[in-house]
């Protein structure tokens, strides 16, 4: 964007009340920020992939539990919905500062997904690894 003259500082130069959303897979910075992402690539980092696994089957307690790739883009629609947040909250703070302006709204589709896994965070963080998470569906009254 800087090569093009399209990034936020170029623009809010000309136009101080702009609001700028950068949505990126792994951030503006750090060790990924060059690479090529998917959505599978942020879920299954962040952890999601790894909770969404074939059931074991019963007496084969050393059975390997591929990961099942979700029939949803979390990572997509999470960043999506989060910059959405971002750029709706923006829009309300420049309508009531007097001076009018805008922001840089930065978007990691990495950081949105890692917001979905409180649960499984808190059962990690617990210590209690026998149970990666209570809604998995392997309890009898999610009837699945």
């Amino acid at each position: 964007t800087n090569k093009l003259k399209i990034d936020y500082d170029t623009l809010s130069s000309i136009n101080p009340s702009i609001i700028y959303c950068s949505l990126t897979g792994y951030g503006q910075n750090g060790p990924y920020e060059q690479l090529a992402g998917h959505d599978l690539n942020y879920i299954s980092i962040c952890g999601i992939l790894d909770l969404n696994k074939e059931r074991k089957m019963e007496n084969l307690s050393n059975q390997e539990r591929k990961p099942i790739v979700p029939g949803v883009q979390a990572a997509d629609i999470g960043g999506g919905l989060i910059s959405t947040i971002g750029i709706l909250s923006a829009i309300i703070e420049r309508a009531n500062n007097s001076e009018k302006k805008g922001q840089y709204i930065d978007i990691s589709m990495l950081d949105c997904v890692f917001s979905f896994m409180p649960m499984p965070a808190a059962y990690h963080f617990s210590q209690n690894l026998s149970i990666t998470s209570p809604i998995q569906g392997d309890f009898p009254f999610y009837s699945v």
